[in-house]
């Protein structure tokens, strides 16, 4: 990988630190963000139709999904000006 990419001064930090910024091939990260954004629409479409569904019931994160409870705790700390504990 080559250097940093030249960006306008205010979005260095906003997302990714600076060391994110580096020379891709642009031709392949947009076949894999094209890829990407095609499987999350059918996933969300999905999980969507699921909670529309006349049988969903909201509820709790059940034991078997460690992780998902794992990236709600994470994400609630790291929410700006909160620090939720659950």
């Amino acid at each position: 990988m080559s250097s940093a990419t030249q960006l306008p001064s205010n979005a260095i930090g906003m997302s990714f630190p600076r060391h994110f910024y580096v020379d891709y091939d642009t031709e392949v990260v947009s076949t894999i963000f094209e890829i990407t954004v095609k499987e999350d629409k059918i996933l969300v479409d999905n999980v969507q139709k699921g909670i529309n569904s006349s049988v969903y019931t909201p509820g709790l994160v059940v034991a078997s999904e460690p992780f998902v409870a794992e990236f709600d705790r994470w994400y609630l700390h790291h929410l700006p000006g909160e620090n939720i504990e659950r």
